[in-house]
């Protein structure tokens, strides 16, 4: 191979640019931007796209299903306000926010390979780098749910390795400021999905640990930790104010447990008991409040779970094959594209 090509194929900045070459190729493929106007439009973001609508139209963080139903705390906050800022620049619903958005995706979904590659640089050498990095350019996932899927998930993936790099050689830095702006990321990815709370405090202790081994660090983990927490204060005061209790980092986890439990059972459908596609149970999500109808969810989800604990075992099982290597489809699903709405919009393999 030409020294020339073989330099090129190895700057982590080349992968980057084919990466983004590869996505946008996708987007332009599938024709992703033409989001079926079903249900309003709904296929747009889902939840996510209708609280972004709400704050563009000067509602607030609120409504995530259809109609006005109130304030929220569904989603964590950074990506619908960040869609929000879209569909008041390019309209609300319209193909040229779907652009915008989807292409926003992209380029956080390339930008990705850097800390893939920055990672294995540091960790398990050049080669292994080049290849996690080549790997992830081409990774069907990270393709499909960048130029499909109008959700935070290429973003907080982004976010989520930039905060592992930056923890690889944090326990050697002494500037408190370092610490600071470490525990301002970590806050800012868990703002924008809350899945990334599973992951930080097992880094935190693992970055702790080493800071210890290495001299003081008390006064750099704490900075962190009191920045991190800081950021996080705010979201957590106005869900306290909007709904008169605590409610972090979000208000859903009752249900989607609950949805979890009916998945698979004939007769009750895991798509049909969801409130953006039952009407009955749009109603009664309006009638009692948010809050209260999680609550609801809740208590029924861990009455199943008690029911038969080995079932919801053995579906927990199922959902993280799903997760790493279940079946996706090059195609842009139906509930998008047209021919109405279909049970894949609410499918746990997504």
């Amino acid at each position: 191979m030409p020294t020339k090509l073989l330099s090129l194929l190895k700057s982590p900045w080349v992968i980057v640019l084919v990466a983004l070459a590869v996505r946008f190729g996708a987007m332009l493929y599938t024709r992703a931007w033409q989001i079926n106007p079903a249900l309003d439009h709904y296929a747009f973001g889902f939840e996510t796209g209708r609280v972004a609508r709400a704050i563009a139209s000067g509602q607030g963080f609120s409504s995530p299903l259809h109609g006005e139903t109130g304030p929220t705390a569904w989603l964590m906050p950074v990506y619908p306000y960040m869609l929000a800022g879209i569909f008041t620049i390019f309209g609300i619903y319209t193909a040229a926010s779907a652009v915008v958005a989807l292409a926003l995706n992209c380029i956080f979904s390339a930008l990705t390979c850097l800390p893939i590659y920055h990672i294995g640089r540091r960790t398990l050498g050049e080669g292994v780098a080049l290849g996690a990095a080549w790997a992830w350019a081409f990774y069907f996932q990270a393709i499909h749910l960048a130029t499909v899927w109008i959700w935070d998930t290429s973003l907080t993936t982004l976010l989520i390795c930039t905060v592992f790099l930056l923890a690889l050689g944090l326990h050697l830095q002494e500037d408190w400021r370092k610490w600071a702006a470490f525990g301002a990321l970590c806050a800012g990815a868990a703002l924008s999905s809350a899945s990334v709370l599973a992951v930080l405090p097992a880094l935190g202790l693992w970055l702790a640990v080493r800071r210890a081994r290495a001299g003081s660090w008390i006064r750099q983990c704490a900075t962190a930790a009191a920045v991190f927490f800081l950021v996080l204060a705010p979201w957590a005061i106005r869900n306290y104010r909007m709904f008169g209790e605590f409610v972090f980092p979000r208000s859903n986890l009752s249900l989607e447990l609950f949805l979890g439990t009916v998945e698979d059972r004939p007769d009750v459908g895991f798509y049909w008991m969801h409130p953006s596609t039952n009407m009955g149970e749009l109603a009664k999500y309006r009638e009692v409040g948010e809050l209260a109808y999680m609550k609801e969810k809740g208590q029924m989800a861990l009455a199943a779970i008690s029911e038969d604990p080995g079932e919801f075992f053995q579906r927990t099982l199922k959902r993280i094959a799903l997760c790493w290597v279940g079946p996706w489809h090059i195609a842009i699903p139906q509930w998008q594209r047209g021919g109405g709405i279909s049970k894949d919009c609410c499918s746990p393999r997504w």
